[in-house]
């Protein structure tokens, strides 16, 4: 099974202890891959190190008890996007 979840319950996860990390274990706990792509990845880092200073070293250990598959955003052509 994989999973993508977004910068909120990640976040809310690794630095609280509610439903948000009740998930997280459970996610941990299951034959589970964790699908994060760059944008959230990239988010979550900055939303740690400006909310939690000194924190942002958190995502890495999470990051790195699970199953991750980083997956690439793809690009947007605003110019060419019609409306």
């Amino acid at each position: 099974m994989r999973i993508m979840l977004d910068t909120n319950i990640i976040i809310f996860g690794i630095a609280f202890a509610g439903n948000e990390r009740k998930l997280l274990d459970s996610i941990y706990c299951t034959i589970t891959t964790l699908v994060l792509n760059e944008y959230v990845a990239l988010e979550a880092k900055t939303v740690l190190k400006r909310k939690f200073p000194g924190k942002e070293s958190l995502l890495d250990d999470f990051i790195d008890m699970f199953q991750v598959e980083i997956a690439a955003m793809p690009l947007i052509n605003y110019h060419n996007k019609r409306n």
